[in-house]
């Protein structure tokens, strides 16, 4: 027989409780970011210190000892979750297993029991309780509750001993080794509760911050996480791939779901991304509608097929109730090393790629490449350039005249922007437009525009007496503006213009996704007095049934149909049809572009209304404009 069992239960309990302290003062030296890495080094702590107990044992019967290894292990998985807890079971089997003895077999037993207890009890009150044993009467009980069933495991291993060993232990020390284990794990528990209540708070705060709370899943600050672990632990021949895939009409649908649709829509997107997601695939919500996959690869056409899936699966609807919503979408792809070689600079790169389509249209898989960066890069050159430009009144307009083809007359002049400094070959009209466009910048350009031609042709009009039509060019992103119609009538208000003698231009563009909503605009423009041409007809997507319903005056052939006059067949024959269409629906016809005599000649000999074009006159600015009226009226 060996020492008394109040021995055991000092030195038991004075080197557990001890490294519980010393856990509960010092843990913030080994909290990190990655809280694997906490749990594994506290883990391994608690490993080490059952590793003292077992060189300092305390022997009670043959050769059987006592070290409180089942109680580490347990208040291992209480401490530092499943991961810590492993780690400490394997430091005391390896230790059970080198140090031997009579009772090898129970210890190894009780360590594998404990961590069954542990896993079981870290599930109950993670999982299935969260918010029970976070009170303090809860938490003793379960305190409780564990030291019994590791007093139970305690008393299940002796079986494994020889006979006449049980019998002692069970004789002389049961109800020491059921009131131990109970008293060391509640005292313990009460020692640690306010550690504990700091790493639940510190776990909950790490998923606000890297989990995204409707779909569970990462969001960008935690894929941007897994990327850089990924990126690490990467060899040198290892390849990844970042997908980018942006949902385009969850946000028109948000009307038609009741509550607590859209979560279970955004959740069945989520499983389509799943679907067929590498192993060591990761996937993550990175914005509103927009996910992001991090996938091994092996080849280029290895990622490709991997997002024609993803495609295919988009195609096919996802059911919700009674409807089947079909995913609009775009994805854009980076590789790893080929694009980047750090996190942030991949992400950049696949949300470039995404970008990509936005503009083409012609390919919903986008592979990132130089040129758009480039590109993006020049076109935000370009913003900036035009935002010092108005802030520094470098925009001025010229004006190219538009004449009767029959009186040879002028009839009006179209507004063109043009602007001083070198940037004159760095970038085209159409790209100002559609970098303003873009940006917004074109409200406020417009506005401009509008004003600055009212005053000309108010100029004119007192200078010369005569009223001609001044034409403006007018965005889809102008007319869409909630202040368009009240700019209009105060422009005109202030400067004092005849509206009948302003003409707007609009493209068959603007026209294509929001016909009904234009039409009402052009209606209230017509209402005002104000004259509206279809420009570039011809050019874009010609449809018969605007010139039925919208309130037009002019049609603008496109310059591209003039050029060739009149040896071209083709483009005669269209010029002479519209020309034919447009005067039996009473509407007057501009041949914008025309340059030759044969031209105008041609298009007199048809009918053609006015014609505007290096023919006549190239663009003026004010004072040349009055000069050519004045020589006109000679």
């Amino acid at each position: 027989m060996g020492d008394q069992p109040w021995i055991a239960v000092i030195q038991n309990m004075t080197l557990i409780l001890s490294l519980v302290w010393l856990i509960s003062r010092f843990d913030q030296r080994f909290v990190s970011r990655k809280m694997k890495r906490r749990n594994t080094a506290i883990g391994a702590c608690f490993g080490l210190v059952g590793l003292i107990g077992m060189l300092l044992p305390v022997t009670i019967s043959d050769g059987v000892i006592l070290d409180g290894k089942a109680a580490i292990v347990v208040l291992s998985a209480l401490f530092t979750g499943w991961r810590g807890m492993l780690v400490t079971a394997a430091i005391l089997l390896a230790g059970r297993y080198a140090l031997g003895g009579t009772g090898m077999e129970a210890g190894l037993l009780q360590v594998a029991g404990a961590t069954v207890i542990g896993t079981a009890f870290r599930y109950i009150e993670n999982r299935l309780f969260p918010n029970v044993f976070q009170k303090r009467r809860f938490a003793a009980f379960h305190s409780l509750l564990i030291g019994l069933c590791i007093s139970s495991l305690v008393l299940m291993t002796v079986f494994v001993l020889p006979p006449h060993i049980q019998t002692s232990i069970l004789r002389q020390y049961s109800l020491y080794i059921l009131f131990i284990y109970p008293v060391l794990i509640y005292i313990s528990r009460w020692m640690i509760q306010e550690e504990l209540d700091r790493i639940a708070l510190q776990q909950h705060l790490h998923r606000l911050a890297y989990t995204d709370s409707e779909t569970h899943l990462p969001n960008r600050a935690g894929f941007q996480s897994l990327v850089d672990l990924a990126l690490a632990e990467a060899e040198q021949h290892d390849k990844w791939a970042i997908v980018k895939v942006q949902v385009e009409p969850y946000q028109n649908w948000i009307h038609m779901l009741q509550p607590g649709e859209g979560e279970r829509l955004m959740l069945s997107i989520t499983d389509c991304l799943r679907e067929d997601l590498p192993e060591q695939g990761r996937l993550a919500r990175t914005g509103e509608l927009e996910f992001s996959l991090l996938i091994p690869c092996f080849s280029k056409q290895e990622v490709y097929q991997h997002a024609r899936r993803l495609e295919e699966r988009f195609e096919q609807g996802i059911t919700l109730g009674p409807y089947r919503f079909y995913l609009a979408h775009r994805i854009g792809i980076a590789l790893y090393p080929e694009h980047g070689r750090r996190t942030q600079e991949l992400c950049a790169h696949a949300e470039i790629a995404v970008s990509k389509y936005k503009e083409s249209h012609s390919n919903r898989i986008v592979f990132f490449h130089e040129d758009i960066q480039a590109e993006l890069r020049r076109r935000l050159e370009i913003e900036q350039w035009i935002r010092d430009a108005m802030k520094q009144q470098r925009f001025y307009l010229m004006y190219q005249p538009q004449v009767d083809l029959n009186t040879q007359l002028l009839v009006g002049f179209e507004a063109l922007i043009r602007w001083d400094g070198y940037q004159d070959d760095f970038f085209t009209v159409s790209e100002l437009i559609e970098v303003s466009e873009e940006t917004g910048l074109i409200v406020g350009m417009g506005e401009w525009i509008l004003r600055r031609s009212c005053e000309l042709h108010h100029h004119l009009y007192e200078q010369t007496g005569h009223r001609y039509v001044i034409s403006v060019n007018l965005s889809a992103i102008q007319l869409k503006h909630p202040e368009f119609m009240n700019m209009i009538e105060t422009v005109i208000q202030e400067v004092g213009i005849e509206p009948s003698c302003l003409n707007v231009e609009i493209t068959e563009n603007i026209l294509i996704h929001s016909v009904e909503e234009v039409r009402k605009i052009l209606r209230r423009l017509h209402r005002l007095g104000i004259c509206i041409s279809l420009d570039d007809f011809g050019k874009g997507y010609s449809s018969l049934m605007y010139l039925k319903e919208l309130p037009i005056q002019f049609i603008k052939l496109d310059k591209s149909f003039i050029q060739k006059l009149p040896s071209a067949a083709t483009e005669a024959c269209i010029v002479e049809a519209v020309l034919r269409l447009a005067h039996q629906l009473g509407l007057k016809v501009v041949a914008e572009g025309l340059e030759k005599a044969e031209q105008y000649q041609y298009l007199r000999q048809l009918g053609c209304d006015i014609g505007q074009g290096y023919y006549f006159s190239a663009p003026l600015d004010h004072a040349q404009l009055l000069a050519y009226i004045q020589q006109e009226r000679t």
